[in-house]
C-alpha cells in the first residue's frame, strides 16, 4: 500500500516520462508509519544510541526502502544509517578487488546480434533511453579523471550479452544503464505486481502464481541489451547473470527498473537480478525497487559517483547523500527512494 501511495509504477525508465509527478491523495492511516512501527520501532527502542542498523530482509521485506520510512518531520535515514545485506557474510570481507570500470548505456535494442541465450518471450518492445548515453559518458569521464584508468564502454550495438560477459571479468566497478525486465510467467509481459493489482479473479491468480514459483525464478527477470527487440539474444536473464565472473567486483550498479524485484520462493528468498549479482561474486549491488524516470536516475547516479570517487565517501553514504540531494531539489520520494544498496556498505 505504501509503494502505491508513493506513486511508483506510474512512470517508467523512458525519455518521455516526467520526474515530478506527485502521488494521489492519501486516505486512512499512513502505511509507511505503520511499517516503521512494526519493523523498526521495537529495535530502535532497545538500541536508542544506535547510529547504524544492519538488516538481512527476507521475502517481501526486500521491497521496502527502510531509510525512506517517515520519522517525525523527516525520514528514518536522517538519524539512522540502514545497511542491507543478503547475509552477514559480506561483513567479513572478501579477497582481491579488481580494477577498471565497465559501463553500459545508450543500448541499441533494435540491433541484430550474434549472441544466443535462454529463450525468453518478453512480450515487450524496448524504447531507446537517450539519457543513459549521457549518464554513461559522465560516469566514464569521472572515473578516468579520478583513477586515470581507461574504461570499457559498451554502447549501441556493442552492448551485447557476450561482449558484456567478457568485459566484466576482473572489473572493479560495473554500471549498467538500460531497461530492466520482470515477467510474471513464461508468456512474459505482465509483472507480478500488475497481476496482483489488476486480476480480480483471485483463484485464477493463485493458480497462476503456483505455476510460476515452480519454474526457475531467475529466468523470469533480466536486462535488455543490444538486439532485445529481436528476441532472446538481447535479453540477459538473472539466471545467466549469476554465471558471470564478478569475483573481483567491488560494486555493481543496475541503473534499470525493478532490478531488486523477483519471485518469492520457499527457502530461497527473492530470486532477482540483485541476488544474481551477489551470487556471481559482487561485494555490493545497487538495484531498484520500482520504475524510476530516466532523467532522475541519471541525476542520482552522477551525484552518487561524484561523492564516491571524488569526495571519497563510502558507497552507502554516497548513495544516501545523492538521494538527499534529489530530495532537497524537490524530487518526490518515488524518484529517489527506490534505489537500494545491498552488501558491503563501505
Amino acid at each position: 500500500e505504501w509503494r502505491e501511495r508513493t506513486g511508483r509504477g506510474e512512470d517508467e525508465r523512458s525519455p518521455d516520462i516526467g520526474t515530478r509527478v506527485e502521488a494521489g491523495p492519501s486516505v486512512g492511516p499512513d502505511p509507511a508509519v505503520v511499517l516503521r512501527e512494526i519493523l523498526l520501532d521495537p529495535v530502535t527502542a532497545r538500541l536508542p544510541d544506535a547510529r547504524v542498523l544492519y538488516l538481512v530482509p527476507d521475502d517481501c521485506l526486500y521491497l521496502v526502502p527502510f531509510d525512506a520510512l517517515p520519522d517525525g518531520d523527516g525520514v528514518v535515514g536522517d538519524r539512522l544509517r540502514i545497511r542491507v545485506s543478503s547475509s552477514v557474510c559480506p561483513l567479513v570481507g572478501e579477497g582481491e578487488i579488481g580494477s577498471g570500470l565497465v559501463v553500459v548505456g545508450d543500448v541499441d535494442y533494435d540491433a541484430p546480434g550474434p549472441d544466443t541465450g535462454t529463450p525468453v518471450d518478453t512480450s515487450e518492445s524496448f524504447e531507446s533511453l537517450d539519457e543513459t548515453g549521457d549518464e554513461a559518458l559522465a560516469i566514464e569521464r569521472m572515473f578516468e579523471s579520478t583513477f586515470e584508468r581507461p574504461v570499457i564502454a559498451l554502447t549501441r550495438e556493442a552492448a551485447a550479452k557476450g561482449a558484456l560477459a567478457r568485459a566484466v571479468v576482473g572489473a572493479r566497478f560495473i554500471h549498467l544503464a538500460t531497461h530492466g525486465w520482470f515477467s510474471f510467467g513464461p508468456s512474459g509481459g505482465r509483472s507480478l505486481e500488475y497481476c496482483v493489482r489488476e486480476d480480480s479473479d483471485a483463484e485464477r491468480f493463485e493458480s497462476a502464481q503456483a505455476t510460476v514459483v515452480g519454474l526457475l525464478p531467475e529466468s523470469l527477470c533480466g536486462l535488455a541489451l543490444a538486439g532485445a527487440n529481436h528476441g532472446p539474444d538481447g535479453i540477459l536473464t538473472a539466471e545467466e547473470l549469476a554465471t558471470f565472473d564478478l569475483s573481483r567486483c567491488e560494486l555493481a550498479v543496475l541503473s534499470a527498473c525493478e532490478t531488486n524485484v523477483g519471485v518469492r520462493r520457499a527457502g530461497q528468498g527473492i530470486q532477482s537480478l540483485q541476488s544474481a549479482l551477489l551470487a556471481a561474486g559482487a561485494r555490493t549491488a545497487i538495484t531498484s525497487l520500482w520504475k524510476v524516470g530516466d532523467a532522475a536516475t541519471r541525476r542520482l547516479f552522477e551525484l552518487f559517483y561524484a561523492k564516491l570517487w571524488m569526495d571519497g565517501l563510502g558507497k552507502a553514504d554516497a548513495l544516501w547523500q545523492a538521494k538527499m540531494a534529489l530530495r532537497s531539489e524537490g524530487y518526490p520520494i518515488r524518484d529517489w527512494a527506490a534505489w537500494v544498496l545491498t552488501g558491503a556498505p563501505d
